[in-house]
């Protein structure tokens, strides 16, 4: 951008619409996260290695063994939770960027549009199984169909629902005031 706005930003951080929409974005990511995990443990019976039970990780036995002794066993759970973060944060990314009138919108900045279309097509092919080389080398393990289908949702509705969130509280607090003063 070669021209200033004449519109200014916000005066400080700490107003309504910055706080409201990272809450309300964080408890949409959150919920999908938890979601994610309740449904990655109706599949993890079927994992060639079944997901401990780390309820009682405080016990301590003859021979106590710490959580970084333990060999990374890739499962059903902790697949879905590694590619569900890496969307959230396209989300965060794509959702909280700002174009104008302070900088440029993200049609206009290609090589972060280039970046989010990028990432999210890696997310996508990851969580289908389309890429499998690149699946063994980070150990994601195979999703069945019926997961697949679930954790694409999850992603969908995640973002659009943060989406959404962001929007509302833009339009509602997004200039500093209140549309309702």
């Amino acid at each position: 951008m070669k021209v200033l706005s004449r519109q200014r930003p916000l005066p400080n951080i700490f107003n309504l619409y910055t706080i409201l929409t990272v809450l309300l974005q964080f408890a949409v990511h959150f919920a999908c996260l938890v979601l994610l995990v309740q449904q990655a443990k109706e599949y993890s019976h079927l994992d060639k290695v079944p997901a401990e039970d780390v309820s009682n990780s405080t016990d301590v036995g003859v021979k106590e063994k710490s959580f970084q002794d333990d060999e990374f066993q890739p499962n059903i759970i902790n697949s879905g939770v590694y590619i569900i973060s890496m969307a959230l944060q396209v989300a965060n990314f794509t959702i909280n960027y700002r174009g104008h009138p302070f900088m440029q919108n993200l049609a206009e900045n290609r090589g972060m549009l280039l970046s989010i279309l990028g990432s999210g097509g890696v997310i996508i092919a990851l969580a289908t199984g389309f890429l499998p080389g690149l699946s063994s080398q980070l150990e994601i393990v195979d999703f069945p169909p019926k997961f697949q289908f679930e954790v694409l949702q999850l992603m969908m509705g995640d973002f659009a629902l943060a989406y959404l969130m962001d929007r509302c509280c833009l339009y509602l607090f997004g200039d500093g005031k209140s549309r309702f003063d």
